[in-house]
């Protein structure tokens, strides 16, 4: 083989090089730029779920500091469901204090004051500089004028 085949033959290796990394460059610039929304919003993306985990949502609390709504954040990270809330006095404020479920969304309180609960109200910059120190979002705490004893004490009387 002569030196010009050679110089050849290393041409037309650096043109197909070159041609298959062009190749995966524009494949990425698709899925990543003009799909993304459709790859987002799949329903086998696990992204919202493993987000969802990540948010340490605020806890609800009666007039004098009572807990009503409160995650659970050990079992939730433990096993990988997205915001395990106990209702402590759930048959006195229930409807009042609401619901959160990944699944079937929220209810009263819950619902009402989602952004707030969620940490969704932060600026723009704070947000990118949180999500850049690998901080979870932290939702802020709730205090209602609702007296958990007085509901109690309702609840009790009227069995």
């Amino acid at each position: 083989m002569s030196e010009l085949d050679r110089q050849r033959l290393l041409n037309h290796l650096t043109v197909a090089l070159f041609a298959a990394f062009f190749g995966v460059a524009l494949s990425l610039l698709f899925w990543s730029v003009f799909r993304a929304n459709a790859l987002a919003q799949r329903e086998d993306n696990p992204r919202p779920v493993l987000d969802e985990i990540e948010i340490e949502r605020g806890r609800v609390l009666d007039r004098n500091g009572r807990f009503l709504a409160v995650t659970d954040v050990e079992a939730e990270r433990e096993l990988l469901v997205p915001q395990l809330r106990n209702y402590p006095l759930a048959e006195a404020t229930g409807p009042a204090v609401g619901y959160y479920s990944f699944r079937h969304g929220t209810a009263g309180i819950e619902e009402s004051l989602d952004p707030l609960l969620r940490g969704d109200e932060a600026s723009f910059w704070a947000d990118v500089w949180r999500r850049t120190l690998h901080q979870p979002q932290t939702g802020e705490d709730v205090r209602l004028t609702l007296d958990g004893h007085l509901q109690e004490t309702a609840v009790s009387l009227r069995s």
